[in-house]
């Protein structure tokens, strides 16, 4: 239901009502106009999983979601690093285990989507099966009086505001295969550990529990993400959309004499309903991320690799950062610019760091296992200090709310 607003409060439009919109409109709360778009008949989210860095659950927290959060997600513990006959390199702490204020948590798209769906004030109306096309933007943008006094760009990698903003820029293919599913296994080690398994030809298994109410139960749910360079291909790129059978086969291929005693890799890809197969892409930086009353965040700005474990946490910083400036500066083109001087940097480096440690995790391959333990330890320590120190929120969305712990 709609509220009652001021004739002239801010008139806001989203496009894209993924974790970055939401989030958005969410930290926005009440006191703005805002219609929110998707092309999807549904916002759902699918059923793959995400992991939640301390400093964007910071930012949710900030909006009272913590306790609902942790009731569906599961604190990861630490990060276990090891070869696929499944001797440990070596293994890290994460997120309170590792002494941060807020957990790192592991958690479904598409529960996360639900609690920011249920958190989306009165006055956001959502507009489904909604295509939204350059010339909108455009009429959007130079129509006077204007409909929307901002518009922000949350429209993913494929983002057609990036286009109309920035002009056309071309994906940056990272030479791997990524296959990815979600499947319901035995408990998994603690059940809050999160792997990263590497063989000697390359290739790189992420998996961790993603459900607290599986783990309850005993066993977990494991969001899975194998990474297969295309070396193993000798020299072929892969061709997509294959059929699930052919996929299961891959895999079965690639990892299936692997020898994880806590993991059973056959029953892992047996048991994932749907594998999606992508490639490793993401996108140069940029310097520019607004034209005129246009601004971008999440993917649609600075679209990175899945190492690190930085993109959705990113967003939801952005998110958290624009709702500030919005609500710090009256005039949206000044909130823009404060936004965009804050995230922007940040980001980059994020963009080139998770392609740095890709490279660097790539050359550690096949060391002798006497020293990769400290060519890890290297790589992860650097990476997490280039990160840490140049992601910290410039403004955030939550004001002076109480922090719900």
């Amino acid at each position: 239901m709609s509220c009652a607003l001021p004739e002239k409060a801010t008139r806001i439009a989203i496009v894209g009502a993924g974790i970055g919109g939401l989030m958005l409109a969410a930290s926005l709360g009440e006191d703005y106009r805002i219609d929110l778009f998707d092309h999807r008949s549904s916002l759902n989210g699918d059923g793959y999983g995400l992991n939640i860095q301390p400093i964007a659950v910071t930012e949710l927290a900030g909006l009272g979601l913590l306790s609902r959060l942790c009731s569906l997600g599961i604190q990861t513990r630490a990060h276990r690093y090891l070869s696929s006959d499944g001797q440990q390199i070596m293994e890290e702490p994460r997120g309170r285990f590792a002494g941060e204020e807020m957990p790192q948590l592991s958690i479904l798209r598409h529960d996360l989507v639900s609690i920011l769906l249920a958190q989306l004030p009165g006055s956001c109306q959502i507009h489904t099966s909604a295509t939204i096309t350059i010339e909108d933007l455009e009429r959007w943008d130079r129509q006077s009086p204007a409909p929307y006094d901002l518009i922000v760009g949350a429209d993913g990698i494929n983002s057609v505001t990036r286009t109309y903003t920035v002009g056309a820029t071309a994906l940056h293919d990272g030479g791997m295969t990524l296959y990815r599913g979600v499947a319901d296994l035995p408990k998994m080690l603690d059940g809050e550990t999160f792997i990263l398994v590497t063989a000697d030809d390359g290739c790189r298994l992420i998996a961790y529990p993603v459900s607290a109410p599986i783990a309850r139960s005993g066993s977990s749910r494991i969001n899975w993400v194998l990474l297969v360079p295309d070396r193993v291909y000798e020299g072929q790129t892969p061709v997509l959309g294959e059929s699930q059978e052919a996929v299961r086969r891959i895999l079965g291929s690639h990892i299936g004499n692997w020898a994880l005693d806590f993991l059973d890799i056959e029953a892992m890809i047996e048991k994932s309903p749907t594998i999606k197969s992508d490639r490793l892409r993401d996108r140069d930086p940029i310097n520019q991320w607004s034209r005129s009353r246009v601004v971008l965040l999440g993917d649609a700005a600075h679209p990175m690799y899945p190492i690190g474990a930085q993109g959705a946490s990113q967003t939801i910083v952005d998110a958290a950062c624009l709702a500030g400036a919005i609500k710090t500066e009256a005039d949206p083109f000044i909130a823009i610019a404060e936004f965009v001087s804050a995230r922007l940097p940040q980001t980059n480096n994020v963009v080139l760091a998770n392609r740095k440690m890709n490279r660097e995790e790539l050359e550690h391959v096949g060391t002798a296992s006497s020293t990769r333990s400290e060519k890890f330890r290297t790589t992860t320590s650097n990476y997490r200090q280039a990160v840490r120190d140049r992601t910290r929120p410039h403004s955030s969305s939550v004001g002076h709310n109480t922090i719900e712990r």
